[in-house]
């Protein structure tokens, strides 16, 4: 019964040739392998939580304010990563155009939350770019799709 031998004849299927016998030897090494990594990753992912909970109850402990919760965690990252979707960037912009100009070309695109210019405090004028914000993703994606390479004030805007 050993190495699938002799369960043929009991079944009626013909004994494993030597080479598969090899092959069933390396299946079973290898999911033996697959296992005891499945096991090693679920044992460092444990500590690694464990970790992070002792440093937040040590911050909690030295003074350092509220813990985070890994949930919380979570759920800042996607509120950052929201709020990183719903930029866009515009460059090559005319200097004479302000922002009122940027905002009545991208405005058909979706409700803008802001645009943000960088301005040259010796010239007065912006810098020829500027971050516009929406207030959904999927309207900064339409922009950037629709708006790039378009002509604003004699320049085609990036």
């Amino acid at each position: 019964m050993e190495n699938g031998q002799g369960t043929g004849s009991k079944l009626g299927l013909p004994p494993l040739t030597p080479e598969q016998q090899e092959a069933l030897q390396r299946a079973k090494k290898y999911a033996m392998e697959q296992s005891i990594k499945s096991v090693l990753v679920k044992q460092t992912i444990a500590h690694q939580q464990q970790q992070l909970t002792n440093l937040q109850m040590a911050a909690v402990t030295m003074g350092f304010g509220d813990p985070l919760s890994p949930l919380q965690s979570v759920a800042a990252q996607r509120q950052r990563a929201l709020a990183i979707m719903c930029r866009v960037y515009v460059g090559s912009i005319y200097y004479e155009l302000g922002e009122d100009t940027i905002r009545q070309a991208f405005a058909p695109f979706g409700p803008i939350k802001s645009i943000d210019m960088s301005w040259d405090s010796v010239t007065m004028k912006h810098k020829g770019f500027a971050f516009v914000e929406y207030d959904v993703p999927e309207a900064a994606q339409l922009a950037l799709e629709q708006m790039n390479s378009v002509m604003l004030g004699g320049r085609n805007i990036k």
